[in-house]
């Protein structure tokens, strides 16, 4: 078998990191830088990457832009922000070989703008478990380990499978699912809850679940997830084995007292988990909102599912971009927080004064 060309769209920390990861396993990488803050990358850059999958260095190759791929790839990773992946996908397409396919990250849930610009034949889509942090624009240290999940989403996918499996398989046991939007789901909607709630009062995961009202947000938050994803005829899986939505979006008196401790549970164990969309904000960099928060809301008016809850996180985190709000813990105490029914008013009589 003659040896598989992989290409890498975006040279940020998850870009990097799994560049240096695969090349370090024998596979011709070629990193494409596709940001103007990524552009001091050379031509054969060292990585550094240590962490939780141990500590190397390796030399990867880079180029800046997707158009500067020195040869067609049987791989192409799409590792770019969420808002740019179906423009960047448009344009890897362009240099995939015959039988070459394009993995796309689902952990902020970009799917179905990709099937707009590329056929399901033609994608593969990933969850990535284990988390890194960029220390300089070189190093980037992994800071838990964790599995991958490949999604196939078109029949005959076999062979991809079994050389994903190959490539990605020597730093993080990789997988298989037939649900990866049911994955997907269960990841984007806890995450959605900790980005939006954490932004709006500034407070780490584990300080978050101290606040009054989070826990009840939390519980609203999951029940219009849960409403999308059942009208999508999605099974949502458990998140992190335990964390079963099923289970805990059960009524009764019990059910709420497990909730409640599950979700105290969840911050004690991860204290200082920090809101990646205030992380952007108070660096001055896009953030990935739309596409967290976002995709619930967008789902919901498609499907004609009221999402006050989301809606109002996402009106807020947009004021505090725009510096019309502050960031204070007491923002969970919202009213329209407090009284989503009142927001679904608010935006019927938006839309009755707009007609």
């Amino acid at each position: 078998m003659k040896p598989l060309k992989i290409g890498i769209v975006g040279a940020g920390t998850m870009g990097c990191t799994l560049a240096a990861l695969i090349t370090k396993a024998g596979f011709d990488v070629e990193l494409a830088a596709i940001y103007k803050e990524q552009y001091a990358l050379k031509q054969n850059n060292f990585i550094d990457v240590t962490g939780e999958f141990g500590d190397q260095t390796v030399i990867v190759k880079c180029c800046k832009g997707v158009e500067k791929f020195s040869s067609l790839k049987d791989y192409i990773f799409i590792m770019c922000r969420a808002h740019d992946v179906q423009k960047q996908l448009a344009i890897a397409k362009k240099y995939l070989a015959p039988n070459g396919i394009a993995v796309t990250p689902q952990n902020v849930i970009t799917i179905d703008e990709e099937l707009e610009v590329m056929p399901k034949e033609k994608l593969m889509p990933i969850i990535f478990g284990w988390s890194v942090n960029k220390l300089d624009i070189n190093h980037m240290n992994v800071t838990s380990s964790g599995i991958n999940v490949l999604g196939p989403i078109a029949p005959d996918m076999e062979e991809h499978i079994v050389n994903l499996k190959e490539m990605l398989g020597g730093f993080a046991p990789t997988y298989v699912t037939n649900n990866i939007m049911g994955l997907a789901i269960s990841r984007l909607l806890i995450n959605s809850c900790i980005n939006s709630l954490g932004c709006i009062t500034g407070a780490r995961l584990g300080k978050l679940m101290e606040i009054r009202n989070v826990k009840k947000l939390f519980t609203g938050l999951f029940r219009e997830g849960m409403q999308i994803a059942e009208a999508r005829g999605i099974k949502i899986t458990p998140y992190c084995k335990e964390f079963d939505y099923y289970e805990l979006m059960k009524p009764g008196i019990l059910p709420f007292i497990y909730r409640r401790r599950k979700l105290s549970q969840l911050g004690r164990q991860n204290p200082y988990v920090v809101s990646a969309t205030l992380r952007s904000i108070e660096n001055n960099r896009p953030h990935e909102a739309d596409y967290i928060s976002g995709f619930f809301v967008k789902e919901g008016k498609r499907l004609n599912i009221k999402t006050p809850l989301h809606s109002r996180l996402l009106e807020m985190i947009y004021d505090i971009e725009n510096h019309e709000i502050g960031i204070f813990p007491e923002n969970a105490r919202d009213y329209y927080l407090r009284k989503p029914h009142k927001y679904i008013e608010k935006e019927l009589n938006y839309v009755n004064r707009r007609n």
